[in-house]
């Protein structure tokens, strides 16, 4: 299958080592920073066809599939366009960043012959496959996300495109939070409404977006929710559930029950940064399996605007209580 990678910054770089792992190169990358997208080539010592332009690589080159690693106000038009051409497209979070793109990436999606996957990679992390088996036969009463990080001037100044609502979409909910959001809605069920307040509590001087975040979700299992990307030190990222007799707490890698160990990875292998977890390469080999198969791949469009809904609804919460929009 000739896959094509596009976009050639930090999270390229992710995607690149998780194909090379599962022996299945790129056969072109595509970045409109010709330099940036040789950079990337020569760290890993491949000579592949470097393309400026996306729609020229899609009609000149035709992939099979692509993955959409560019900034975040780029995906929605990239994937509408891949699909058009029926070409499989793996993108990176978000799907898109407004409540518009929701529906066209959704036509172009059942309109296509090829597939459309979102990577929320988190779910295919072991410790997480594990606390969502352990609550399968249980009630859960209530539960809560944490994520407290740190971000500083320095990482915004990094891309032009960071700490703005046109181009990012967000701050730390649709970039930083998002896959531990959606994990609660996996894990605990699509809520029914949210009452949330943002803001911007360290970085005022550097972004226009929130940096912290807090809700409060109503639905199946009522949940709260916590984001920063404010604090001192990054700290670890956490999901506690509570049932009749048990308290569970999903760290990045374990779980404990009760406050002892009840599973621990093995082996912690990340690529790229430690907060990526390690389930970029078991989601790929998923995503490539389910096509190889004649099977729906599980992160498809509808599955991954389930989390974008429920961001954007806390963006327009203003402490007021707001319905979410249902699952088309």
């Amino acid at each position: 299958m000739r896959i094509a990678l596009v976009g050639a910054g930090v999270i390229a770089r992710v995607h690149m080592r998780a194909l090379l792992s599962l022996g299945m190169p790129p056969a072109a990358v595509c970045d409109i920073d010709k330099g940036k997208a040789h950079a990337l080539l020569a760290e890993f010592s491949l000579s592949l066809p470097v393309f400026t332009d996306y729609t020229e690589m899609l009609t000149d080159f035709a992939p099979d599939a692509v993955h959409i690693c560019t900034p975040h106000h780029c995906h929605a038009d990239m994937i509408v366009a891949a699909l058009a051409r029926d070409v499989h497209v793996l993108s990176e979070k978000p799907l898109c960043i407004s409540e518009a793109d929701i529906p066209r990436i959704l036509a172009a999606e059942a309109a296509s012959r090829a597939t459309l996957g979102v990577c929320h990679q988190n779910r295919y992390n072991p410790s997480t496959l594990f606390f969502k088996n352990y609550l399968a036969d249980k009630t859960v009463l209530t539960a809560h996300g944490s994520v407290p990080w740190h971000r500083d001037a320095a990482y915004y100044a990094s891309g032009a495109w960071r700490g703005r609502w046109e181009t990012e979409g967000g701050g730390v909910m649709i970039n930083q939070a998002l896959h531990t959001l959606d994990l609660c809605q996996w894990l605990f069920g699509y809520p029914e409404g949210v009452t949330a307040t943002v803001a911007n509590l360290s970085l005022a001087d550097a972004i226009e977006v929130e940096d912290t975040a807090a809700a409060t979700f109503r639905g199946p299992v009522p949940f709260t929710f916590f984001a920063t990307n404010a604090a001192g030190k990054s700290l670890p990222v956490s999901i506690t559930a509570r049932t009749q007799d048990e308290e569970l707490v999903l760290l990045p890698h374990s779980v404990t029950v009760n406050g002892k160990t009840a599973f621990h990875e093995a082996q912690n292998i990340v690529s790229g940064k430690a907060c990526y977890g390690m389930g970029h390469a078991t989601l790929f080999a998923d995503f490539y399996g389910a096509i190889a198969a004649g099977r729906p791949f599980p992160i498809n469009g509808r599955e991954a605007a389930r989390v974008i809904r429920m961001i954007l609804a806390m963006y327009q919460s203003e402490a007021r209580a707001v319905a979410l929009a249902p699952i088309l």
